[in-house]
């Protein structure tokens, strides 16, 4: 053992071989974006992958390698309704804790208005479309710079301000398509252009001219990392938000902060309820004449929709109850005050309609539209395995 301890001691000697640690990059970008109202995992594919839980897990993770910086690409919300606003609030109160270097505000995210994004403004530090004092009505344009790297947040209509000569690296978030990305890059030069994009992300950056786009996907579902060595972006790489990351303590608070408050705020009640036309009657209406199908169904995961939803607090929430029972924007339909026992779950009528004029006239067509009516709540955002004839097999009847 002392022969092989020598000779490899003579080794290392002579031809360097030692166990050198590999030079820090010159700077490392974590990026988010894209995240479209999605706090939480949703969907009926396993395992649920997103959330913010996991999202600033990761990110503050990441955030301990040296050099390195936080940005998000906007497009945080789908709207601007009190749901959407008590969302932007828990986004704020998370960035708080994350201290982002940079918030690029989209003309969607614009459409909150000037006095909530100052607001957002004050409770996240600064970050916000830019590091200078100027209205978050405006459009950032101006960059900061933070170590080797300036970052700069635009919309695809105002790329002409990155013609402006910035110091060191350029990274640029851009809220719109590759194509707009692409139009910044002819005028702002090399660079790394971060873009938004609904689906699911590429595993590789897209380089042209000196130019390197890249982009997290849509949904919460992705966190993007990507760092600069001698002048080149290299070493991208995405984490998909699935089970195996830990949620944040911090972000978990948050996320049931904002529950309490769809709660308090009684956000079930206020769902808009369509009148007249055939009313919703319950699954229970159907047992005695369809007592093989009831039976099925009384077995199926559809039956046990709104108890998923209990489990994880989401009940009051209407983004997530509109799929987990029946017919929540019918006056006839689910209620959170009654709690109509038969209609909370997926049930019959989910998926062949109100079914007053057949419990009245029994042989009165009243079919399922087949896929169609399943693509209502199965669609590629909650639902992006979903296929009918699989599908179908677990609940056929």
């Amino acid at each position: 053992m002392k022969l092989l301890a020598w000779a490899l001691s003579a080794l290392v000697a002579v031809f360097g071989m030692t166990a050198s640690t590999p030079e820090q990059p010159d700077a490392v970008v974590i990026f988010t974006g894209d995240i479209r109202g999605y706090l939480s995992p949703c969907g009926c594919s396993a395992p649920m992958v997103g959330g913010i839980e996991r999202m600033v897990g990761v990110v503050r993770q990441l955030k301990q390698q040296p050099h390195s910086v936080y940005v998000d690409v906007g497009n945080w919300l789908e709207g601007y309704d009190r749901q959407e606003q008590l969302k932007a609030e828990t986004l704020a109160e998370t960035w708080r804790t994350l201290k982002p270097t940079y918030l690029n505000v989209s003309a969607r995210d614009r459409l909150l208005g000037d006095g909530y994004l100052e607001s957002m403004r004050g409770v996240v530090g600064g970050a916000i479309d830019s590091a200078n004092e100027q209205s978050a009505a405006l459009p950032g344009h101006s960059y900061i710079t933070a170590g080797k790297v300036s970052i700069t947040g635009v919309t695809s209509p105002e790329a002409d301000a990155l013609a402006e000569t910035v110091p060191g690296a350029r990274v640029v978030l851009i809220s719109g398509s590759l194509e707009s990305a692409k139009r910044a890059a002819r005028i702002g030069g090399p660079g790394l252009y971060i873009y938004s994009l609904q689906g699911d992300p590429a595993a590789e950056p897209i380089v042209e001219d000196g130019a390197t786009f890249v982009t997290v996907g849509d949904h919460c579902r992705f966190v993007g990392r990507i760092e600069l060595r001698d002048g080149k972006w290299t070493g991208f790489k995405l984490f998909e938000l699935g089970p195996e990351y830990e949620s944040d303590s911090q972000a978990v608070e948050a996320y049931r902060g904002y529950l309490r408050r769809v709660t308090a705020e009684n956000l079930l009640a206020q769902v808009p309820k369509a009148k007249g036309g055939p009313s919703f009657v319950g699954s229970e209406a159907c047992r005695s004449c369809h007592v093989k199908e009831f039976e099925t169904w009384e077995k199926s995961l559809h039956a046990e929709a709104y108890r998923t939803l209990q489990i994880t607090g989401n009940d009051r929430d209407p983004e997530c109850v509109g799929c987990h029972v029946v017919g929540l924007n019918h006056e006839s339909g689910f209620t959170p005050v009654q709690e109509t026992p038969s209609m909370a779950s997926v049930g019959c009528e989910s998926c062949h309609g109100a079914g007053s004029k057949h419990l009245a006239d029994p042989y009165s067509a009243y079919k399922s539209e087949g896929e169609k009516a399943c693509l209502t709540c199965h669609n590629p955002g909650h639902s992006p395995k979903f296929s009918f004839a699989e599908y179908w097999e677990k609940i056929k009847h």
